[in-house]
């Protein structure tokens, strides 16, 4: 809690964000750093691992909702801003730099390749904008760029569900892998 706060203080007074449809990236970025921080303090810890039990289940579960929305949306009236938080924005974000993290690391063999280019952008845009296209964009992610990536996760809600089988064919005695992707809908 203390990290989040210095860190949304540290934002306003050096980057902040142009308009309120940016300002999930500030408090996702604050999510994800906390762990980044408290993690080189205290190694032994564990801190990361518990991400997963402590924020992304519960943000998995409202995110299969049918009335869940996509992390970045337009902001245009004083209701959209009363209405423009919850764990969706910021765990979900945290949860893709996250996934961005491991495939860089897979394709590059480079670790906490995102906690470098998030620390890049904000030396470059000191007093500046926090802006997420420009810093998204700074991404290479295996074979996407970082448009491609991060929109597939900021502008759509929900995630996928991927169903995996063996079709066997009789007559000829082979079998194909099919995997079949959804988009993830709870029954609740």
């Amino acid at each position: 809690v203390i990290f989040i706060f210095v860190f949304l203080k540290w934002c306003g007074n050096f980057i902040s964000f142009r308009w309120w449809t940016d300002l999930w990236l500030q408090e996702a970025l604050a999510n994800y750093l906390k762990y980044q921080a408290i993690d080189a303090a205290f190694p032994q810890w564990n801190i990361k691992d518990q991400f997963y039990t402590g924020e992304l289940l519960k943000t998995m579960f409202d995110d299969s909702l049918s009335v869940s929305h996509p992390i970045q949306k337009s902001v245009n009236s004083r209701t959209d801003i009363d209405g423009l938080f919850d764990n969706i924005e910021v765990t979900k974000t945290a949860a893709i730099f996250k996934m961005a993290d491991y495939y860089m690391e897979q394709t590059t063999g480079i670790k906490d390749n995102t906690l470098a280019h998030i620390v890049s952008f904000l030396r470059d845009n000191e007093y500046g904008f926090l802006i997420p296209d420009e810093i998204t964009s700074t991404f290479q992610i295996g074979p996407w760029n970082g448009h491609e990536f991060f929109d597939r996760w900021l502008l759509q809600p929900n995630f996928p569900q991927i169903f995996a089988h063996f079709v066997g064919n009789a007559s000829t005695g082979n079998y194909t892998f099919q995997l079949i992707q959804n988009r993830h809908l709870s029954e609740h």
